[in-house]
């Protein structure tokens, strides 16, 4: 199943303006990273377009769409894309049955702003996207409803349904790293170990989630082989596990 993962930003500095407008920020979107890397692992083929909401056409988005047989469409709108998320939303529908779902913190703090009667947006991840991500692609792929996911806000005839709590996954090491190589040619910034022009380059790393590993555990594993920094912090984890 082929999914499209469309990173469109808007511009802060106002119409008219020569200053590039995308990325906003340096941190790629590691979120879309983590699903694109999901997907691969169960089989789907993840494409990707990451640009500024001026240099992004409506009708090469639609006609790719169409072209590829694309049959999940992730959106992720910048804190000003709310209406063209829901523009492009609309117009990919008018030529496609792919199905629309939104993410993003954005779309976290608003979901019913994507997902209404109003909207061609057919569902809103809230919270954390990864296990949210793959349940619903999954259940794309089988034909199902979508209904019932946890973290997944979903609309059934017109009207928003209620959401299942939000499951996170339990660390960064149940996930595949994220497919930082789509953000490489980028002008983003990368806050983790990461080779680059055959050098690795090394900075601060979390390699957990979970809360109750102390912080130092994760700084000391910066730079370490995964499955090393992997075992220290499963290590402080049993550690204050048992003595709690």
């Amino acid at each position: 199943m082929k999914i499209l993962f469309l990173h469109i930003t808007s511009d802060l500095e106002g119409p008219g303006t020569r200053k590039p407008a995308h990325p906003r920020h340096k941190l790629p979107p590691l979120d879309l990273g983590y699903c694109m890397s999901i997907a691969r692992d169960l089989g789907h083929e993840p494409l990707l377009i990451d640009t500024g909401v001026e240099d992004a056409s409506t009708g090469m988005i639609t006609q790719l769409v169409s072209d590829q047989g694309v049959a999940l469409v992730i959106i992720k709108p910048d804190v000003l894309g709310t209406g063209r998320a829901r523009a492009l939303a609309e117009e990919i529908k008018r030529s496609s049955r792919a199905v629309i779902i939104a993410l993003g913190p954005v779309v976290t703090a608003y979901p019913g702003s994507y997902v209404n009667e109003m909207s061609a947006v057919d569902a809103a991840i809230v919270g954390e996207p990864e296990t949210t991500f793959s349940a619903a692609a999954g259940r794309i792929e089988r034909g199902e409803n979508l209904a019932g996911i946890p973290g997944l806000y979903v609309r059934s005839h017109g009207t928003p349904a209620a959401m299942e709590p939000v499951i996170c996954a339990g660390g960064l090491d149940e996930l595949p790293f994220p497919a930082h190589e789509e953000f490489l040619k980028r002008p983003y910034t990368f806050l983790y170990p990461l080779k680059r022009r055959e050098k690795r380059r090394f900075a601060v790393m979390m390699t957990s989630r979970d809360a109750r590993t102390p912080a130092r555990i994760a700084r000391r594993s910066s730079g370490c082989p995964r499955a090393r920094a992997t075992g220290r912090v499963r290590s402080a984890t049993s550690s204050r596990r048992s003595s709690s």
